[in-house]
């Protein structure tokens, strides 16, 4: 199968998959909002910030990990890429069976409700709802580990659509349990936790069938030296740690600053914001997977060209949607949150151009991300969002949501600049023609995309 072709299947997956992210993150909104009051669900967010966090990260190991993995798919012995996989596998089940450990401790220890200003739920409901939360992040980056196996068997879009089945899974699960049984925080995050356990299972099944198991002997003596790439993973964990200073952090910022009920209110807008960053990063993880396979200096001139084409593809996309966004934005709002939160259409709009150069960065970055050359993004990344934090704290307490947004704006253009200059050097590329590249309209991909859907339709 050509890259051209795994590149649309796995953005089609991955389409899917940010769909289904989005979907879930837009109808758990009401679900949620109709059965709890504004103050109960700012609560939710509170205690679901850290655990969020994990979820959206690999405690970079597991990049570097699926990195090496792929460059041995595309260069060594079925034998080398079998017992690495399954080495690697079993180091990180112990590793997150070590932090789920540190975190009960924390849970047990540590006062998190005086923490978080927490007036509704008890201690007891706080910390079950964070552990059960904690788990299933910590299950979703296991799941993730096996993601990379079907990564090296070219079959990455499997692994996506499975994900993004269990995104269904949850909304439709939470809906009934929210509807017809009235369930608290502890209940819904204990149906999160059943969810990707079931996730998890489906991918140990199918990598069964890939002649590619995981393993699970935790305590066995292995024959890789891993903690090379512990190391490089040490550098990769600075990008998730990033977006939970620009994401989570700024939820926390709001919380304590401005109040649990503003919470709901920035992140209600930043939430239907986003929804151009999952347009515009449609193409991003496909097209990471494929630089992790594309690694010798020969491959440079048409990583650049696929580069430059899902740029292109992916900018037009994004502008395509928000500026219907821009103009209808508060009507879908008042609809979505039963008008029980307020539309402030200027942080909706600073929301959303932060979302628009987001989803530029982060299409340029994968090139580096997907082929352990990220030192330059990750630290970038990892500086500007401690920046952008004091930021935040500075504006929030002069004006409130509005400065929050701000700074958020003023983060991602920063990382834009700094991922567009990175990037292009690597792939020995001038900024401006990069940039020239984003603004022509991709007819020609189209076409091809088109005639591609077209044949595989008859």
């Amino acid at each position: 199968m050509s890259v051209f072709r795994r590149i649309i299947k796995g953005s089609g997956a991955n389409a899917v998959t940010l769909t289904a992210k989005t979907s879930e993150q837009l109808f758990l909104v009401p679900i949620l909002l109709s059965a709890w009051s504004v103050d109960l669900y700012g609560e939710w967010l509170l205690i679901s910030a850290i655990p969020v966090y994990f979820a959206m990260s690999d405690l970079g190991f597991l990049q570097a990990g699926s990195n090496e993995l792929a460059r041995r798919a595309s260069q060594e012995s079925e034998e080398n890429v079998v017992r690495f996989f399954r080495e690697f596998t079993a180091a990180f089940t112990s590793w997150s069976l070590l932090l789920f450990l540190v975190f009960c401790l924390a849970a047990i220890l540590l006062p998190l409700s005086r923490w978080l200003h927490l007036s509704i739920l008890s201690p007891r409901e706080a910390t079950l709802t964070f552990l059960a939360l904690a788990l299933a992040a910590l299950v979703s980056m296991n799941n993730a580990a096996l993601v990379a196996g079907l990564r090296v068997r070219k079959l990455f879009h499997i692994g996506l659509l499975i994900r993004a089945a269990g995104a269904y899974g949850r909304i439709i699960a939470t809906f009934f349990l929210v509807f017809f049984y009235s369930a608290t925080p502890v209940e819904v995050a204990m149906l999160n936790l059943a969810v990707r356990c079931i996730e998890y299972a489906t991918c140990v099944v199918v990598l069964q069938t890939l002649s590619l198991p995981p393993s699970f002997a935790i305590l066995k003596r292995r024959q890789e030296k891993l903690f090379p790439y512990m190391l490089i993973g040490l550098e990769f964990m600075l990008m998730p740690l990033a977006y939970a200073l620009s994401l989570q952090g700024l939820t926390v910022v709001v919380g304590t600053i401005v109040g649990a009920a503003a919470v709901a209110v920035f992140s209600t807008h930043r939430t239907l914001a986003r929804m151009v960053t999952t347009v515009l990063q449609m193409f991003v993880r496909p097209l990471r997977a494929e630089a992790g396979l594309l690694q010798r200096d020969e491959d440079i001139p048409a990583l650049g060209r696929l580069l430059m084409r899902l740029s292109r593809i992916t900018f037009w996309m994004s502008v395509t949607m928000g500026i219907p966004l821009m103009l209808f934005g508060g009507i879908f709002f008042r609809y979505w949150t039963h008008g029980r939160v307020d539309y402030v259409m200027p942080l909706f709009l600073l929301l959303l151009s932060a979302s628009f150069l987001e989803g530029l960065w982060s299409i340029a970055s994968s090139i580096r991300l997907g082929s352990n050359k990220h030192r330059p993004i990750v630290w970038g990344f990892f500086v500007i969002s401690i920046v952008g934090i004091a930021l935040a704290v500075l504006l929030g307490k002069i004006i409130g949501n509005l400065g929050v947004a701000s700074s958020v704006v003023l983060s991602n253009l920063a990382m834009c600049v700094l991922t567009i200059r990175a990037t292009t050097s690597l792939l020995k590329l001038s900024t401006r023609q990069y940039l020239g590249n984003l603004v022509t309209p991709p007819v020609d991909e189209i076409r091809k995309m088109g005639r591609f859907l077209k044949r595989k339709i008859a």
